[in-house]
């Protein structure tokens, strides 16, 4: 049975969205929600948040999704209660207070026999023209060599402490035998098995692009246009990055920044990506597709 949030449920039915996720390849598509990961997102939408649930809700991976969070959101009514119960690492944005908490909350992840999805998203806030001018600004200062157009200047400290951590303390590899039904009142089972003498953990990039300026009947994913329920048109990309590209866990921090800067450079590149199958995942009226996409 498909589960649903409140929320997905709104987009889906009351805005109508005709939501598209894309692969970047077959690898993807096979390890994404089955290891630990840690998930590089955007964030330029208001509605960022709930478009990465429905990518866990439409890959069954909605109930292994967490994310960073800054400290304030947990006592928002409601909203602070999903984002506690659903094991969010809270940020005070203080370097001095988040390096010490990152990494037990992290290891409190790990501990679980499922594989889990880390969202992280380096940017810090949404964009706005005024921020980017002023990341710009700081880039051209110190010198860094970072040519963006849709996205902010990232912040290194904490993808990189999380990076590190992860590479240097997961060390199991979950491997999923079966999923079996039976006729009671607990009736879906997932049965584990652990081997540790493999490391499993996986670097993704996701991507969340607007689809509104393509024509008529599709409006811009902001919060007043999904409370008035107005049809929306979006489009997701993922892509593993592969482990021999990622930096060592004992990368400097000028090496653990021109990998996130470098990263953060290829998004640019997604909105000209191409549709190579002839198969492609939409969410509406609970259409579940599958899709493989490259890039130029």
């Amino acid at each position: 049975m498909k589960t649903h949030t409140e929320n997905t449920i709104l987009l889906e039915w009351n805005c109508k969205i005709r939501f598209r996720l894309f692969f970047a390849d077959e690898e993807t598509k096979a390890k994404w929600g089955k290891e630990h990961s840690l998930v590089i997102g955007n964030h330029h939408f208001q509605l960022d948040g709930l478009f990465y649930w429905m990518t866990g809700e439409m890959t069954n991976s909605l109930g292994a999704s967490k994310a960073y969070a800054k400290s304030e959101l947990l006592y928002m009514p409601i909203i602070g209660w999903v984002f506690y119960f659903g094991e969010f690492i809270f940020l005070k944005r203080d370097w001095r207070n988040d390096a010490k908490s990152i990494g037990p909350s992290l290891d409190t992840l790990m501990k679980s026999p499922y594989p889990m999805l880390l969202l992280i998203l380096p940017e810090g806030t949404r964009f706005t023209p005024e921020k980017y001018a002023a990341g710009m600004a700081y880039a051209k200062e110190h010198g860094l060599d970072v040519k963006l157009k849709h996205h902010l200047l990232p912040r290194v400290k904490g993808f990189a402490n999380s990076l590190r951590h992860l590479q240097s303390n997961c060390k199991c590899t979950l491997i999923f035998l079966k999923r079996q039904l039976t006729v009671s009142l607990f009736n879906h089972f997932l049965r584990t098995s652990l081997s540790p003498d493999k490391g499993s953990f996986g670097l993704y990039h996701i991507q969340v692009l607007s689809r509104s300026t393509e024509g008529a009947g599709a409006f811009e994913p902001t919060l007043t246009n999904f409370f008035a329920g107005k049809p929306m048109k979006v489009d997701c990309y993922i892509e593993r990055i592969s482990n021999e590209k990622l930096p060592a866990a004992e990368a400097s921090d000028e090496e653990q920044a021109k990998f996130l800067y470098d990263a953060f450079e290829h998004k640019v590149n997604v909105p000209r990506c191409r549709v190579c199958a002839s198969l492609c995942i939409m969410f509406r009226s609970s259409v579940f597709l599958s899709c493989v996409m490259y890039c130029l």
